[in-house]
């Protein structure tokens, strides 16, 4: 399954923003997930700090993002 949250993405499902998920890369719990496919074994997210908050980018205008590869799950709570 593949979700997004960019309307651009052929992920992209409008009844999904009102859905809760819990999205994992090999284990462990992912949060601010922009774009995740299971089949692909990737998560596109925002990076974080230490506090766990998004990272803004160098000149403070756009946050910063990361892929993640692994075994991701996406799961409906």
């Amino acid at each position: 399954m593949r979700l997004s949250c960019r309307k651009d993405d052929p992920g992209y499902d409008e009844e999904a923003i009102i859905k809760e998920y819990e999205f994992t890369c090999d284990g462990k719990v992912v949060e601010y997930v922009i774009t995740i496919d299971e089949e692909k074994g990737f998560i596109f997210c925002y990076a974080l700090d230490d506090n766990g908050k998004p990272k803004r980018t160098e000149d403070g205008n756009n946050l910063q993002t990361m892929v993640l590869r692994g075994k991701v799950k996406i799961r409906e709570v």
